[in-house]
């Protein structure tokens, strides 16, 4: 009876616990649907429902003429690339299934796509060059070692993975990518990332970023030293122009609880809310989790910035916090 009135629907979300469902999917021979905007094909909600699925490509069919449709998720499918889909008008991909063979290919296909949600796993592709596409603001690529393979001009959201522990480290592979796909970047986020000179000359080259978020897999004190120095912009009677990130507005450091508050950090935030606003931009949100209390003196000023404006969340040691912020782990500028 729900399938009388498909032609209705903009969009459509299947949770699979079983196979049979996708049975009674809309046919093409005997539906259309001529609003369809968005498609999502997952798993049950039921936490416990661990099945893997190896669904039918011709199960989508009918999606081939949606006229509409710009926004996919689909799991199950061994080849997704294979999926007779309208791919030229899609904008938003998020890939659950298939292999690095199927990721090329798709890029290949959807020349206008702006957003890529890739799977998890291993790239060992050899290609001769690596894959230009111009539209794709947007890619999330829990496997670093993915980006090789790509160059992406119109780039402005980053995120993606390294493992803990990776050596040599890979920080020098996004660092490449980023220079090679000549992208401005506006949101960088790096998980599993080493506090080292490699990811300081890294963000020397991403001057556009706004929003940076790193989850550090390694640091020691005096590398978190270094790091919040070269954050830290220059005295006013001292130039500007060579400042690191001179647009960021947003900073999000996960270092763990293993490191105190040092002043050098304190000073670079500082320097970052206090900076006049015509040389650059100024700092508007921090997030920061600390092992030890700061001084008096640092918990006195982070609670005068954050009553002047500053979105500031530094819980530390004794589950204390400094500032507030309802969704410290929101992006959003």
């Amino acid at each position: 009876m729900l399938l009388d009135h498909c032609d209705h629907w903009r969009t459509i979300e299947i949770y699979l616990s079983t196979t049979d469902f996708t049975r009674r999917l809309p046919k093409p021979q005997r539906h259309t649907l001529p609003l369809l905007e968005r498609f999502r094909l997952s798993r049950s909600f039921d936490s416990h429902v661990v099945t893997v699925f190896e669904l039918d490509e011709s199960i989508l069919d009918i999606l081939a003429t949606a006229p509409r449709l710009h926004d996919i998720y689909v799991l199950g499918f061994r080849s997704p690339s294979s999926l007779n889909l309208p791919w030229s008008q899609l904008i938003k991909i998020d890939l659950m299934c298939g292999s690095p063979q199927n990721d090329i290919s798709i890029l290949r296909k959807a020349h206008n796509l702006q957003r890529l949600f890739l799977k998890d796993h291993m790239y060992n592709l050899s290609l001769f060059d690596p894959i230009v596409h111009t539209s794709l603001r947007e890619l999330s690529a829990p496997q670093v070692y993915a980006l090789p393979c790509f160059t992406f001009s119109a780039l402005k959201v980053l995120f993606t993975l390294i493992a803990v522990g990776s050596t040599p480290s890979p920080t020098p592979i996004i660092h490449e990518f980023i220079v090679r796909s000549q992208c401005t970047l506006q949101n960088l986020h790096l998980n599993g990332i080493d506090m080292d000179q490699p990811l300081i000359n890294l963000l020397k080259d991403t001057p556009t970023v706004e929003v940076l978020r790193l989850d550090f897999g390694h640091l020691t004190l005096n590398a978190f030293e270094a790091f919040s120095k070269s954050l830290a912009y220059p005295e006013a009677d001292k130039p500007i122009s060579h400042a690191l990130l001179p647009h960021l507005v947003h900073l999000h450091l996960d270092i763990g609880f293993d490191l105190p508050m040092t002043h050098a950090f304190i000073a670079m935030v500082r320097s970052r809310w206090y900076v006049d606003q015509e040389r650059a931009a100024r700092l508007r949100k921090i997030f920061c989790a600390f092992f030890t209390e700061t001084s008096s003196d640092g918990v006195e000023l982070f609670t005068q910035m954050a009553g002047e404006g500053l979105k500031l969340y530094i819980p530390m040691c004794g589950s204390a916090v400094v500032g507030d912020s309802n969704d410290p782990y929101d992006s959003e500028v």
